[in-house]
């Protein structure tokens, strides 16, 4: 007997509710039951192991079987060939569940620097923390947090890369994965803004690019923001908005052959975020629609187009455009297979990586009589990727946003950092939220399997089953959210005088003032 993917389980729980186990699935082998229960998807697989004790016992005993549920719980990929039995990544993967969960924070060195803050802003990717100094020169710097040795307070060896642009730049994006910076030299004067391919290693030319330097399609006028970036496989996506003009493209650019193509033109302010990368999944956020679109970014012999998938409703209010969208961040998902990487040897003790990201963070921010009223909103990836494949074109917020979102006040001025796939809410003391529906629910049916007990310090507790915010800017006066989350409150850390955190799911780096202001203080923690 086999059991497809795509079968729900209450066949199952229905069988095993016989008193007579000698005909039913609670009497077959381990063996063949582990066999049956590999060919059910991760939620169906939940609910099967608290059916009854006899499923829990195999399904947590099995090797497989846990392997399977932890990777897809969090979202991970084994990234590097090891000699490590299948018992050993599960238990590497408990380990790292085990260290969040009591957000066991190692401090792995701290090193003072006599860079000003604000000149610097600071990366995490792949384990690289980097640096960019894009105010008054072109530069930028990483260190490699594998293979740097623990020097107690002494500062590591950091690998400093000038530009010869001419001129400061206006920004840098990085993708570590394709070993590639891209350099935006914004227009001034009547000159085109440009972007440059690098080498992340070298900040020599790219030796996969074809073409250095192209002119991005952004008119060479001073009302110009800054341009979007996002690195997509072998694109950049790019979002320029024009704020005086009152409207924004999206266009695709080939980083190898330096081909531009403008995809999207809309009246209002845009933003893009990637999904799926795997599917060339995105979402375009409209402020003047109030609204999410989802896209299939395609390319057909070899051009690309962008196919709109469904729009999504945002929460509706009274007054006319009071919306502004920010994007707080997403965890960084590679975009290039692991056999593309060009440093697949480095040693790791966690040889995983997230190959998609649970949550996206937003700023909504309403423009009222009295003022303007700022929130935090998260929205389940999860939820955004079921309406994209539901076939539904329009959906109101009703349908989709109660649970699929929690919006919260932004009242302590800390905008939500994250870290892997939690968030980062607070720094004295640390607290860490996590919004991923499935997490929520595995951790709510193991505690259930447990009787009253006392919390033990810092164990992670679920949130409130729903968040109702009022104001005068809502339509009906209030908007009432309820996508589950858990929240870590650290009993040790607690982080002063912060000017920025950046965070992963293996490391946490704090770049704090000392007490004099003259220096900054960098402290980067392990996971674990």
């Amino acid at each position: 007997m086999l059991v497809s993917s795509g079968s729900p389980p209450a066949g199952l729980t229905k069988i095993s509710m016989s008193t007579n186990s000698s005909g039913t699935l609670t009497g077959l082998p381990t063996e063949l039951l582990i066999r049956i229960f590999a060919h059910l998807q991760v939620e169906d697989l939940l609910s099967v192991q608290h059916t009854c004790r006899r499923f829990c016992d195999v399904i947590s005993g099995s090797a497989s079987l846990q392997y399977f549920l932890r990777t897809e719980i969090n979202l991970l990929e084994n990234i590097l060939p090891s000699d490590f039995s299948l018992r050993d990544h599960v238990a590497l993967l408990k380990h790292h569940e085990t260290a969040w969960n009591n957000l066991q924070l190692n401090k792995f060195t701290r090193f003072l620097t006599c860079e000003e803050s604000h000149a610097r802003c600071y990366i995490l990717q792949d384990g690289y923390l980097i640096y960019k100094a894009v105010t008054n020169t072109a530069q930028y710097g990483y260190l490699d947090l594998y293979s740097s040795s623990a020097q107690p307070n002494a500062e590591l060896l950091w690998a400093h890369i000038s530009l010869a642009t001419g001129r400061p730049l206006s920004d840098m994006v990085f993708a570590v994965d394709h070993n590639l910076v891209v350099a935006i030299r914004s227009g001034q004067n009547g000159h085109a803004t440009k972007a440059s391919f690098l080498e992340f290693t070298t900040g020599s030319c790219h030796p996969l690019a074809l073409v250095h330097t192209v002119s991005l399609p952004v008119h060479p006028v001073f009302d110009c923001r800054k341009p979007e970036v996002e690195v997509l496989g072998d694109y950049i996506l790019v979002i320029a908005v024009h704020e005086v003009l009152g409207h924004s493209t999206f266009s695709v650019i080939s980083w190898k052959t330096g081909r531009v193509t403008q995809l999207y033109h809309m009246l209002g302010d845009l933003r893009v975020v990637v999904i799926d990368p795997d599917n060339s999944l995105i979402a375009l956020i409209k402020c003047a629609t109030n609204s999410i679109e989802l896209c299939k970014l395609q390319f057909i012999f070899g051009q690309p187009c962008l196919h709109s998938l469904c729009f999504l409703r945002l929460p509706i209010f009274k007054y006319t455009n009071p919306i502004s969208v920010f994007t707080n961040g997403i965890e960084w998902i590679p975009t290039s297979k692991p056999q593309d990487r060009t440093r697949t040897s480095r040693e790791r003790s966690f040889p995983f990586r997230p190959y998609r990201a649970g949550t996206i963070g937003l700023t909504l921010s309403y423009r009222t009589g009295d003022g303007a009223r700022q929130y935090s909103m998260f929205v389940s990836i999860g939820a955004l990727l079921s309406v994209a494949h539901s076939g539904v074109r329009h959906v109101p917020w009703a349908d989709w946003g109660p649970a699929g979102t929690r919006i919260l006040p932004l009242g302590n001025g800390i905008l939500p950092r994250p870290a892997g796939p939690f968030w980062i809410t607070n720094y004295a003391p640390l607290v860490v939220r996590d919004y991923d529906t499935l997490r929520a629910r595995y951790i709510k049916k193991k505690k259930k399997k447990k009787k009253m007990t006392i919390p033990t310090t810092g164990e992670p507790s679920l949130g409130p089953p729903s968040t109702t915010l009022f104001g005068k800017h809502w339509r009906e006066g209030e908007v009432k959210t309820h996508l589950p989350f858990r929240k870590f409150v650290a009993g040790g850390p607690s982080f002063k005088r912060v000017v920025q955190v950046v965070a992963d799911r293996e490391w946490v780096v704090v770049i704090s003032r000392t007490r004099s202001r003259k220096r900054t203080s960098i402290t980067v923690y392990y996971v674990g």
